[in-house]
Parts: C-alpha cells; structure tokens; sequence
C-alpha cells in the first residue's frame, strides 16, 4: 500500500494506493500512469474529458533534465491507467512536468514509477479546486466521478484537472514536485501547495518546457548543502566519525558543520558573548564580538550554496 499526501476542500488528507494501481517497474525508464476524468460527472455533466496523453518531461532533485516523452496516443474517459513511459532514466525523477496537446484531457490522478521502483501519485484534480477555491487561482477544474481510497475513511470522490495546448482550455502545463506529497515528507498547509512553484504549478506559458525547482547552486570547495529538514543535522554530520563530503548548513538546527576540521559552529545571531560563528548573510564563519579570535576563523570560500528542502 502506498500513500500520499493530497488535499479534499481545505483539509491536508492522506490517500492510500494499493500497488496495482502504479505501473510496473521498467529500469531504465520512469513510467507514469493517469487516471481520467469520466463523462458524465457533475450538472452540467462533464463531456470531452478524453484527450491526447500529456507531453511529460523529467527532471532530478538539482534541476537536472532527464528526458521527454511526446505522443498522440488517447487516453479514453474514465479510463482508470493510462500510461505513458520517459525512457533512458536512471535517476530518480522528482522533478515532473505535465504539458497539454490539441486535444484537452481531464486529469484526475497521475503517478510515477521511478527506475527503482518507489512510486508516487498525486490527485490533481482535487489540488487544483482547492487551489482556485482558496486563493482563485483559476485553475481549471471538474467533477471526474473518479474514485481514490483514503488512509482512514471512505473513497473519495476526486476532481479532475484540465491541460491543453491549442487555447480551449487556458491550462497548458502542470508540474509536481513528488517528494513534497510522501506521506513521510510531513503535512503542510494548503498555502504551502497552492502558493509554492516548485510544490505544485498550473501554468498558462504557450507550450511550458521548463520546471521552477528549489533553488540550488554549487560552490568551488566541494558543495555547501543548506537543508531546512530537521532529520538533516550538522553536528550529526561533523559529529560521525566516517562521514565524508562537503561542509553543511542546517537551517533547522542552526547550526554549520566545516567538514575539513569537523567543527561544528552555531548561527551568529544565538551567540551572545561573542567567538567563532556561521553568518548566514556572508555564508562563512566569522569572529564575532570582542571574544572572537581571528585564530578560531577558518579560512573557506564558498561562492555559491545548494539548498535542500523549502527556502
């Protein structure tokens, strides 16, 4: 049984899959599978929902592209797995990019299989009504009459997501951040997800080819990896005897780790008498107040910083 965290009105919920529901593992590729909106659903009732399959492009965790698929191929309505497969993958695509073609389609879930076989789904149907409801963001949307179980009380009856290209619908892109809808990746608030682009995007770009994904950059020692997640720690990081790689910022412990002498200093703001310390703002330690010995400051240049987790 998979989960994944998803949304019904304004309350965050889990959904339950069972594995069936994902497509097969094929490495290396990374397969995706839709579920469509069936005609009929709601007053006036949905018509039309079958459309070309969406383009679908990949991406790994730092921005990387990874590949693309194109087809005409159809995906009827109602139909419950639609698939389509992104080829040559052998990371893990966390990045997705949804793009319509001539023909509209009404999606209502959609879901990855990676190359190692995790699996991952999102109902985008029911984010992008909560998403319009919440803060109007005009996403286009209808009743699907698609069912979804949940983690702890009855299907639910999911919405379904309009993407197109040729202008009928005014949807042309939808990209997921999949790893910010794991059950283990913790519940936010629907702000999180409606108002954060790499979480979750409608776009409106004539033919989208591009993700928004969380900032990142790289620096010239190694890497300076910052993380806002709690389970990322710098002293657990400075403090194992094996660990090797390059220094770290976490956000969350407030706290840097300069790997090359395994020294572990807290932000300058929590420190109040003064001494060696990390300056986010100058991204270095530095000697701060009248105890600060230049000594205790080791020289480092980190000209750039890749960021993990939300900025």
């Amino acid at each position: 049984m998979a989960s994944a965290i998803g949304v019904v009105g304004s309350v965050i919920t889990i959904f339950s899959f069972l594995q069936d529901m994902f497509p097969e593992p094929d490495n290396p590729s990374a397969k995706f599978a839709f579920k469509i909106g069936l005609d009929g659903a709601g007053d006036p009732p949905l018509s039309n929902a079958a459309g070309n399959i969406p383009d679908v492009r990949c991406w790994n965790e730092q921005g990387g592209l990874l590949g693309i698929i194109t087809n005409d191929n159809k995906c009827e309505n109602g139909a419950d797995l639609c698939e389509t497969s992104v080829s040559d993958v052998v990371q893990q695509p966390t990045y997705a990019l949804f793009t319509g073609n001539d023909d509209a389609i009404c999606i209502s879930w959609a879901s990855v299989t990676f190359p190692g076989g995790q699996t991952y789904a999102n109902t985008i149907g029911n984010w992008a009504q909560s998403c319009d409801d919440a803060y109007g963001r005009d996403d286009n949307w209808y009743y699907s009459d698609i069912y979804v179980p949940t983690e702890s009380g009855p299907d639910e009856t999911v919405f379904c997501a309009w993407v197109d290209k040729n202008g009928d619908i005014d949807t042309t892109g939808i990209q997921l951040h999949r790893s910010e809808y794991a059950k283990d990746a913790g519940t936010k608030d629907l702000d999180y997800y409606c108002n954060n682009d790499p979480v979750l995007r409608f776009t409106e770009t004539p033919d989208p080819s591009d993700v928004v994904y969380w900032t990142r950059k790289r620096d010239l020692f190694s890497r300076q990896p910052s993380a806002s997640r709690a389970k990322h720690t710098a002293s657990g990081l400075c403090g194992a005897g094996k660990s090797v790689g390059p220094s770290f910022v976490s956000l969350e412990e407030r706290m840097f780790c300069y790997m090359p002498a395994k020294t572990v200093y807290p932000f300058c703001e929590d420190v109040e008498e003064g001494g060696a310390c990390w300056s986010e703002d100058d991204e270095k330690v530095v000697a701060k107040g009248s105890a600060g010995r230049i000594a205790a400051v080791p020289e480092m240049k980190f000209d750039k910083v890749l960021h993990w987790g939300e900025q």
